[in-house]
Order: C-alpha cells, then sequence, then structure tokens
C-alpha cells in the first residue's frame, strides 16, 4: 500500500460564518474510483482572526453496555464524552484518522475558513503487502496538530 497526497480525493474549503458550527461528525472513507482509499483527513487553517469556531476531536457517546466507545453504536453523536480541544492558528495543520469524531464549535465573529483533504492509499495486490513485501498500512488511532 502507498500513499499520496496529490490525488483524486475531493478537497473542499469550508467557510463558517457567525452561527455556524459543526456537531460531531466522523468522515467516511473516501474510495476513488480507480480503488485509492482515504483513511486520514488533513485540516490545515486557513486563518484565525474570528472568534469562538474552536475544533474538537470527540469520542462518541457510548450505549447502554458497551463497554468502550468502540462498542457503541456511532449512529446518536450527541452528549460526546471526552473532548481535546484545539484553538487553531493561521497555517496550523490537524491530521485525523476518519474515523474519529469531531465538531466545530459556534463562530461568533468574524469567518472561519478550513481546507480539508485526505490522504489516499492505494494497495497494489490482495495478498496484505505492498509491492515490496512490506505489510499494508493500517492507520493508528489518533491525530497530530501542528502549528
Amino acid at each position: 500500500m502507498h500513499f499520496f497526497l496529490h490525488n483524486d480525493s475531493p478537497t473542499f474549503i469550508f467557510r463558517f460564518d457567525p452561527g455556524h458550527y459543526l456537531p460531531p461528525l466522523r468522515e467516511g472513507i473516501y474510495t476513488s474510483a480507480n480503488g485509492e482509499r482515504g483513511y486520514i483527513c488533513i485540516h490545515i487553517f486557513l486563518n484565525d482572526n474570528y472568534k469562538g469556531g474552536a475544533t474538537s476531536l470527540v469520542s462518541p457517546p457510548m450505549k447502554d453496555g458497551a463497554t468502550s466507545s468502540s462498542d457503541s453504536d456511532n449512529s446518536d453523536h450527541q452528549g460526546a464524552t471526552e473532548k481535546v480541544q484545539i484553538k487553531p492558528k493561521i497555517g496550523s495543520l490537524l491530521v485525523f484518522q476518519n474515523d474519529i469524531f469531531y465538531e466545530s464549535s459556534e463562530v461568533f465573529s468574524g469567518a472561519k475558513y478550513v481546507l480539508k483533504t485526505d490522504v489516499m492509499y492505494e494497495t497494489r495486490n490482495d495478498t496484505g503487502l505492498d509491492s515490496q513485501g512490506i505489510p499494508i498500512y493500517i492507520p493508528p488511532k489518533g491525530f497530530v496538530y501542528y502549528k
């Protein structure tokens, strides 16, 4: 499996005006027409001259009987149990696995701009190994924030 950033993954620039927010959600795994898959999401924060609008990585709520958030049915995103809040600075970068929930709090003034894309992975065979015989990469749970 090889990964690359120059890809046919949709790249978006999001604008959050005053009153806008993003409730907890997670990215799906984007699959391109030629079979490349996006497992990692990248957000690049294009400005920081706004009030509010913090980005948070959140754990999903646990349903009755679940012993961990991974056992929980993630269709109900209300009542997240843990948050890692980030107040982005201009040019900062947030990289996280697509199955991690995130949200953006309400913007109170100004406009928040975020560029979003995926890191795409390409599998070259069905053996579980890449072309050099190295096991296919399975991304770890987690995130990286660079400011």
